[in-house]
């Protein structure tokens, strides 16, 4: 297999995969200003079609909807954002937003663009600071997707003209002495006299209106209309003076939505969840989901979340195990999401490893079959079609009677 990512897409592309590269440290070591992230690019017949996961995927595609000059209503970007922090996958939130016209083309086009070259430059970053500090390189997974095979995506770019910009962007932070900081990082301040002194009045009250919200350099830039690169060694001349310092900030925060009792489905007889209950229900807990069937996440996530606990949906096995290691589920709902993703498999992997050895698992299926019961090393196995009785159902015995 090739090494490295430059090499790892062009094999993608002469090969014409379709499916998933995995780019992570299965090492656990990571490098400071990058530390325990994976990237995910996702192919069509040797096409770049999207990306997902890496650093700070909100402001990424918020960041892409700045540059594009897009002003979405409110409501629209915060779905898509909350779409995005469920599903990890930006292609599918610029195809849902190209098809209900809120971009066009052009728009939808450069967003992608943008987004998976910000992603190929935080690779080649990695690979390159990782080599300098002699620390494990990234490893990269393919997961090829026969079903994604038969359903064209809206919009595809040719990899030598993402890699072509990424490369050229990366040239220029290398050279500009910039290598050892990542342009994530947030500056703030150390010391308001010393920025004041320094900079004209002018200049320092516009800066500190930039820097009151947390920004990275990356928002910033967008914001000002500035190459980074001007941006980053401007800022570090401050940073050497002590008054600024450049310091790691988290993804954009989504604030929830009031929670509401009542839980409509169309199609579905309208029912109360119960909420004698209520200190039982409102123990938040986090409900992980790996399934592809986008209405059906839908209505689970429906019941959960108006129950007052956090859903979590994945589409595959590889990003959902390293998810479930990281933010650790209270109950995993297990769906058959690919011809290559064996459940049966997944489950006793999840069981081979101690954190998850007492998970509540339920596998939700179209077979009923009995020798498949036997076999499941999961605690319980729901058959479809689901209803909300159903999920309520699981929700009441793996949650509600726990907590009770």
């Amino acid at each position: 297999m090739p090494s490295g990512i430059l090499d790892q897409l062009k094999f993608c592309r002469d090969k014409r995969f379709t499916g998933k590269l995995c780019a992570i440290n299965l090492n656990g070591d990571s490098v400071d200003t990058l530390e325990g992230h994976c990237w995910n690019i996702f192919f069509y017949r040797g096409r770049l079609i999207g990306d997902s996961a890496g650093v700070h995927p909100l402001r990424r595609l918020r960041r892409q909807f700045s540059e594009q000059r897009i002003e979405l209503p409110e409501q629209i970007e915060h779905n898509v954002l909350t779409s995005l922090s469920i599903n990890n996958l930006s292609f599918c939130a610029i195809g849902d937003l190209l098809a209900n016209r809120y971009l066009d083309r052009e728009q939808a086009e450069g967003i992608l663009m943008g987004s998976l070259i910000e992603v190929i430059f935080d690779i080649l970053h990695y690979e390159t600071i990782a080599n300098i500090a002699h620390k494990p390189q990234l490893s990269y997974i393919l997961e090829s997707d026969l079903l994604q095979d038969s359903n064209v995506p809206a919009i595809m770019m040719k990899p030598d003209i993402v890699v072509e910009n990424a490369l050229a962007q990366f040239k220029s932070w290398h050279s500009g002495g910039l290598i050892k900081y990542s342009p994530h990082l947030s500056p703030k301040i150390d010391d308001m006299d010393l920025l004041q002194n320094t900079l004209p009045i002018k200049t320092y009250q516009k800066l500190i209106l930039l820097l009151e919200e947390d920004r990275t350099l990356r928002d910033i830039a967008i914001k000002i209309d500035e190459d980074i690169k001007i941006l980053a060694k401007s800022l570090l001349g401050l940073c050497k003076k002590n008054a600024l310092s450049l310091r790691r900030t988290t993804d954009i925060e989504l604030i929830e939505k009031s929670l509401s009792t009542e839980i409509k489905e169309v199609g579905v007889t309208d029912f109360f969840i119960d909420y004698s209950l209520t200190s039982a229900l409102f123990s938040r807990k986090l409900i992980a989901h790996i399934s592809r069937n986008s209405s059906e996440s839908s209505a689970i996530q429906n019941v959960m979340e108006k129950a007052g606990h956090e859903y979590l949906n994945l589409k595959e096995s590889t990003e959902a195990f390293i998810a479930f290691l990281k933010c650790s589920p209270d109950l995993i709902l297990l769906d058959n999401v690919s011809a290559t993703f064996n459940t049966q498999d997944f489950c006793e992997r999840l069981r081979r490893t101690t954190k998850f050895r007492n998970t509540p698992i339920v596998v939700l299926s179209k077979s009923d079959s009995l020798l498949d019961r036997l076999r499941s090393s999961s605690v319980d196995y729901v058959t479809k079609p689901l209803s909300q009785q159903k999920i309520f159902s699981i929700m009441n015995k793996y949650i509600i009677q726990q907590v009770s």
